[in-house]
């Protein structure tokens, strides 16, 4: 004769099935935060690099190159605030990082550039490459 199952044992595996959900759907959440906190920083920018063979999109990431090297001054006062803006925010979520080999955590709540070593350069560099691909749009469109 089979032994009846009792009340006990049968909120045993209920408990364990909630337990193994529960680590489940914890390792998913942990892996899928990892994930969008590394591509926080990778805004969609459509850039088109200055390895492009076209003369015009090689003449326009010169030209902003020496803009911001040399005359920044003269440099549209939009991708200012926008490099600005970018070292200056606020970060919403954790965020760990390297610059230059050098680790870094940014906690919510806390100024980019207070935290992130490269933050000023990033925002440069993000200023920049929005420059080139608006200018690119502008003068280069056939």
């Amino acid at each position: 004769m089979m032994k009846q199952p009792t009340s006990f044992k049968t909120a045993q595996y209920i408990l364990l099935f909630f337990i193994v959900i529960i680590c489940i759907w914890l390792a998913a959440w942990l892996i899928i935060s990892d994930n969008r906190t590394k591509n926080q920083d990778t805004d969609t920018v459509n850039v088109i690099h200055i390895t492009n063979n076209d003369p015009c999109i090689k003449r326009v990431n010169d030209y902003v190159a020496r803009l911001w090297a040399y005359t920044p001054e003269n440099i549209p006062e939009k991708y200012l605030i926008m490099a600005n803006d970018y070292a200056n925010e606020k970060i919403t979520t954790k965020i760990k990082g390297a610059c230059n080999n050098i680790k870094f955590t940014c906690r919510a709540g806390q100024i980019r550039k207070d935290c992130d070593p490269c933050a000023i350069a990033s925002g440069r560099q993000f200023a920049m490459d929005r420059q080139i691909s608006d200018t690119i749009s502008q003068k280069c469109s056939k």
